[in-house]
């Protein structure tokens, strides 16, 4: 069988985790990267059978695990497939520790962090050998993607966080109002820095009820111009 990574993901936050995996194991061995994730299936495709054939290719895969994902029954049927055949998964805790997993269906599996060994054998398992040269897995770009993905995944964790804690504060007072404006902007900050793009964003914070007056003068200022920012096909997946 040749090698194909198959990405498993949940809720908002694992599809764009999910979307920096894939990035980044393209950008380590460029025509001979093998994966996929659910999310490229484009609108008006035959998606459960699409992702289906994907899940029967798999050689391996990365499961990442959301908080917001934990009772996901498809990222569940997704990860009994795969086990059934055999295929090894990587279970990638992303927002969430081993400790809250709780009855789910990871609960008693080996799950592990986002560390530059675990990343790094994620993505080899999407590298096909098949026609390569020699230098086709350059130690180089191999560790780079690795490094580079870690920081995003970070910045994209610490983002959401701060978002998750925007959310949390209520109160009306000018301490409130203080602590909302400064987890907004390192939310979008962190965002920018995670490579997600002025839309994707702005149309998550829609999502989570954030007024445009709380952000969007945000994308003018330094931290977001500087950074740069790809355009999404998924945006609001």
């Amino acid at each position: 069988m040749r090698p194909r990574l198959y990405i498993s993901w949940g809720a908002w936050l694992g599809a764009r985790a999910a979307a920096l995996v894939d990035a980044a194991t393209r950008a380590a061995y460029d025509s001979h990267a093998s994966c996929f994730y659910s999310a490229e299936i484009r609108y008006g495709e035959h998606w459960f059978g699409l992702n289906e054939g994907e899940l029967d290719k798999a050689s391996a895969a990365a499961v990442l695990i959301t908080s917001d994902g934990l009772q996901s029954h498809w990222q569940a049927y997704e990860l009994g497939r795969l086990r059934g055949r055999g295929v090894p998964c990587v279970l990638l805790l992303l927002d969430v520790s081993a400790n809250a997993l709780g009855p789910t269906a990871y609960t008693h599996l080996n799950c592990a962090s986002a560390t530059n060994d675990v990343l790094l054998q994620i993505i080899r398992a999407g590298f096909d050998a098949n026609g390569a040269s020699e230098d086709s897995r350059g130690h180089r770009t191999e560790q780079q993607a690795v490094h580079e993905l870690g920081i995003r995944l970070r910045h994209l964790l610490d983002a959401f966080a701060h978002l998750q804690k925007y959310k949390s504060v209520t109160g009306r007072s000018k301490a409130d109002r203080i602590s909302r404006n400064i987890h907004i902007e390192k939310a979008v900050y962190g965002f920018c820095s995670a490579g997600l793009s002025e839309q994707e964003i702005a149309d998550r914070l829609v999502v989570e009820n954030v007024p445009g007056a709380a952000y969007i003068d945000l994308f003018e200022t330094s931290p977001c111009r500087a950074l740069p920012r790809t355009d999404s096909s998924q945006a609001g997946v």
